[in-house]
């Protein structure tokens, strides 16, 4: 089976470069990944590179990605994640927030970064 991410212990968080092209499928195995990894590793923060996928074919992917996201990444979790400018809908991004996800995409890595290492309390 193909490694879908490599992953990167960074300061406050853990650095997630998905490898595999975006389908539903493959989301799910990159989040189920990426919880197992961060759990190892002790991170609550994570950013994911997804500079590799392109808009999916299905719109219905974006959906179903939030969705996982949010079931497996809850709240205890702060997420980031940058992309190609034209793989952005916020379509999944909205999915994942409306389930109890802490979760923003970006189309840069330094916005990104910024918005995942903001303290969250209070």
């Amino acid at each position: 089976m193909k490694t879908s991410a490599e992953y990167f212990d960074k300061s406050g968080y853990l650095l997630v470069k998905v490898l595999v092209s975006w389908t539903e499928a493959n989301a799910t195995r990159v989040i189920d990944e990426a919880n197992g990894e961060a759990t190892k590793r002790g991170h609550v923060r994570l950013l994911f590179d997804l500079r590799n996928w392109s808009a999916p074919e299905m719109e219905m992917t974006r959906f179903f990605s939030g969705l996982h996201l949010a079931k497996v990444l809850h709240s205890h979790f702060k997420v980031a994640a940058f992309a190609l400018p034209e793989a952005i809908s916020n379509f999944g991004e909205d999915a994942a927030v409306n389930r109890g996800a802490l979760f923003r995409i970006f189309s840069d890595e330094q916005s990104a970064l910024h918005w995942l290492m903001e303290d969250t309390a209070g």
